[in-house]
Formats: structure tokens, C-alpha cells, sequence
């Protein structure tokens, strides 16, 4: 279960996405990026990269 206190709303990030002093992480997969576009000044690390690092020491 997702703590709601850690879910960004898309008006939140409006505020943040051009503010050099915050770090935007993404991880949605890289299909997800194609269909809907890169968060500008966003990094991006996929979710699955979590599960194979957890299951692959």
C-alpha cells in the first residue's frame, strides 16, 4: 500500500518541476514515459530497476 503522504499530485508538481533545489525522481518504465511524456528536469528510475536490485544482491 502507497502512504498518500508520498503521492504527488500533478498540481503539487506544477509547483516544484522548475525549482533547481528540488529532485524529481520518476518511476514510471520507459513505455510509460513514450506514451506520456518526460517530467522536465526529472531523473527517471523505473520502478523495476527496485525489484531487480531486491531480488538480485
Amino acid at each position: 500500500m502507497v502512504d498518500p503522504k508520498r503521492v504527488v499530485s500533478y498540481e503539487d508538481m506544477l509547483k516544484v518541476i522548475h525549482q533547481p533545489e528540488k529532485v524529481i525522481i520518476d518511476v514510471r518504465n520507459i513505455d510509460e514515459i513514450k506514451a506520456t511524456g518526460k517530467i522536465p528536469s526529472s531523473i527517471n528510475i523505473p520502478c523495476n530497476c527496485f525489484i531487480y536490485f531486491k531480488y538480485n544482491k
